[in-house]
């Protein structure tokens, strides 16, 4: 009479069943820490990306031409980078989705033609 016999103690190869859902728990969590890995590292390369898109649109002026969206930029920049470093990805991300757009739009509003600052050609040294 196997059938009445507890879920460990049947003969019937049942008892395996705990080890298959200990090893699919064990599979789970280490996808989870890849998926996680994967995901701090986009994180990663969209602050590099936004970064360097705020060095182009400094370097066109934009201090100049869009200060607002520059400082807006610059500090949803910070806030990802801060949420990030608690542990808070998806708050990472929604910052960054504001720090690129304006960070575009610093880019933008700045065409180097117009908003880079001028040298001064008289002012390149004394004069003999």
């Amino acid at each position: 009479m196997p059938g009445w016999l507890p879920a460990g103690r049947r003969t019937d190869g049942a008892r395996f069943g705990g080890v298959l859902r200990r090893s699919t728990i064990g599979y789970g969590l280490a996808l989870a820490c890849a998926l996680g890995c994967m995901r701090s590292a986009r994180l990663d390369l969209q602050v590099d990306r936004i970064g360097q898109l705020l060095l182009d649109a400094e370097a066109n002026g934009a201090l100049r031409c869009a200060p607002r969206e520059l400082a807006v930029a610059r500090s949803q920049l910070e806030f990802a980078e801060l949420e990030r470093a608690q542990g808070f990805s998806s708050k990472a991300e929604q910052h960054l989705v504001a720090a690129d757009q304006n960070a575009r739009a610093a880019k933008l509003l700045s065409p180097p033609e117009h908003c880079r600052p001028r040298a001064d050609v008289g002012s390149a040294g004394p004069s003999r």
